[in-house]
């Protein structure tokens, strides 16, 4: 992983660790990183091409450790928000 993209690297270990400490959910708010971020998270979900609202879910492994998330988009610039599936 440490050959990885920031953003790569980043989306791949915040749900991991919002996992180890049994977070109920997690919200990705408008900040500068954003842009990079939401659209990584976009991929890795299989968002469709279109309009908003959005829908779709993340399945990853990381250290053993299996995450999935439902990911729910209502627009470009809004909250993007991530549920334990």
């Amino acid at each position: 992983m440490q050959d990885e993209d920031p953003v790569k690297k980043f989306v791949a270990l915040v749900p991991y660790q919002v996992k180890k400490e049994g977070a109920a959910q997690l919200v990705i708010a408008p900040a500068k990183i954003r842009p990079a971020v939401v659209a990584e998270l976009g991929r890795l979900a299989n968002l469709p091409e279109g309009p908003f609202p959005k829908e779709g879910l993340i399945d990853t492994l990381l250290a053993g450790v299996q995450t999935k998330w439902r990911l729910k988009a209502n627009s470009p610039t809004a909250e993007w928000v991530l549920t334990p599936n």
